[in-house]
C-alpha cells in the first residue's frame, strides 16, 4: 500500500509523520468559499428536480454523496493543506583567534621558549593538532592585537615578519616622483622601531617627506568620541568664516587650473615584497622557487626555513623570503606562476616592504 500512499500524496507516509500538518489559506480562500456555496445552492436545487422526477430513495442518497464529497474535496484543496519539515540547514560557523603581538610575546617562558615561538607551535603549522580540531567545525579568521587589532591571512606572518625586524601595518601611500603618482593602499612590512611602526591603538599617524623640510610626522587621535567630534566642529567654523573658501582658492585645491599629475599603475612601481610559500620539504623546491623568481628578474635578499624534526621530514614547510625592488607587475606574473607549481602548496602570501 506504501506505492499507492506515495501516488495520491506525493510523500511516504513516514513524512507525514516527521511533519506538521497545516493549512495556509489566502485571500482566495474567502471566495473560493463562496463560490462552494453556490455550487452548493445549485445542487440542492438540482437534488430537488430529481426528487419531481421519481429518483428512488437510495439513488438520491448516492447523489447527494457524491456531491458532498466533491464539495469537500474542493473545500480541502482551497484551505491550501501544507506539510511543514524542519530540517536542519548547514551552516558555516566562523571562529576568530586572536594573537597578541606585544613586546611581551617576545618573553622566553617555559624551556626557553618565546611566547611566539608557542602560538607559531599551535596555530602556525597547518599539522598542529589543535589546529585541524578547530578546522573541523569552524572556518577560522586570525587576528593580531596589542592595544588595537588588524585581520592576518595567517599567525605565521607575524612570527616570520618579527624575525625579519619588521611588523604589519595597514599603510596608503602616496608618492610622487617624475614617472608620476603612486598609490597604494595594503598590509605593508614596516621596520620596528620607527615611528610608523610604534602607531598603536585610536591612533594615527601621516609622514610626509618634503623636498627642503625632509621627514615630518603628525599624530594623534584618529577615532574616538571627543576626537572626532572636534575636527568635525573645527570644519564646519571654517566653512562658517569662509577660511576653507579662502584656502581653496588660495591654493587652488581640486580646481581644473593647471596640470595634472599622472598617477603611475601599480604594475610598473617598483618595490621590495615578503614573500611566504608553504612548500614540500625535500630537495630541489628552493631551486625550483628561486627558479621563477630569476625568470621575472626578481632578485632574493634573504631566505627563511626552520628546520624541521627528523621524524617530520618530507612533509610541508613554510618558506619565507624578502627580495630587492623589483616591478609589482613582474611580482605578481610570479607569484600566479609559484602558485602553479608542484610542489607549493596553495597560493602564497605576499606584503610590499616599506624601510
Amino acid at each position: 500500500m506504501g506505492w499507492l500512499f506515495r501516488f495520491l500524496f506525493k510523500y511516504p507516509a513516514f513524512v507525514f509523520g516527521q511533519g506538521d500538518f497545516q493549512f495556509a489559506a489566502s485571500r482566495s480562500m474567502a471566495i473560493g468559499l463562496v463560490a462552494l456555496a453556490l455550487i452548493a445552492a445549485a445542487s440542492l436545487f438540482t437534488l430537488r428536480s430529481i426528487r419531481n422526477e421519481g429518483a428512488s430513495r437510495s439513488e438520491r442518497a448516492v447523489i447527494v454523496g457524491l456531491r458532498l464529497a466533491l464539495l469537500a474535496l474542493l473545500t480541502f484543496c482551497l484551505m491550501r493543506p501544507s506539510l511543514i519539515l524542519k530540517a536542519a540547514v548547514p551552516q558555516q560557523n566562523f571562529l576568530g583567534i586572536l594573537i597578541d603581538d606585544s613586546k611581551s610575546m617576545t618573553i622566553a617562558d617555559r624551556d626557553g621558549q618565546s611566547r611566539t615561538a608557542f602560538v607559531q607551535e599551535q596555530f602556525g603549522t597547518p599539522d598542529s593538532p589543535l589546529l585541524k580540531t578547530l578546522a573541523q567545525k569552524f572556518v577560522l579568521r586570525y587576528f593580531r592585537f596589542s592595544s588595537n587589532a588588524d585581520r592576518l591571512n595567517a599567525p605565521a606572518d607575524l612570527k616570520y615578519a618579527g624575525e625579519l625586524g619588521y611588523t604589519i601595518k595597514l599603510l596608503a601611500l602616496a608618492r610622487l616622483s617624475e614617472a608620476g603618482l603612486e598609490l597604494r593602499v595594503a598590509p605593508s612590512l614596516v621596520r620596528r622601531g620607527t615611528p610608523l611602526a610604534e602607531v598603536r591603538g585610536p591612533y594615527n599617524a601621516i609622514r610626509v617627506v618634503g623636498d627642503a623640510v625632509g621627514d615630518t610626522l603628525f599624530y594623534g587621535r584618529g577615532a574616538g568620541a571627543m576626537p572626532t567630534a572636534s575636527a568635525v566642529v573645527a570644519d564646519l567654523i571654517d566653512l562658517a568664516i569662509g577660511r576653507s573658501q579662502r584656502t581653496f582658492q588660495t591654493l587652488r585645491l581640486w580646481t581644473d587650473g593647471g596640470p595634472r599629475l599622472k598617477v603611475r599603475a601599480a604594475a610598473g612601481v617598483r618595490t621590495r615584497f615578503y614573500l611566504r610559500l608553504l612548500v614540500e620539504d625535500r630537495p630541489g623546491v628552493l631551486a625550483e622557487v628561486a627558479g621563477v623568481l630569476a625568470q621575472h628578474q626578481i632578485s632574493i635578499a634573504s631566505v627563511i626555513q626552520h628546520e624541521v624534526p627528523d621524524e617530520a621530514e618530507g612533509q610541508r614547510v613554510h618558506l619565507v623570503i624578502m627580495t630587492h625592488t623589483a616591478l609589482t607587475g613582474s611580482f605578481r606574473a610570479a607569484c600566479d606562476r609559484l602558485d602553479r607549481l608542484g610542489c607549493v602548496a596553495g597560493p602564497g602570501v605576499h606584503y610590499p616592504v616599506e624601510d
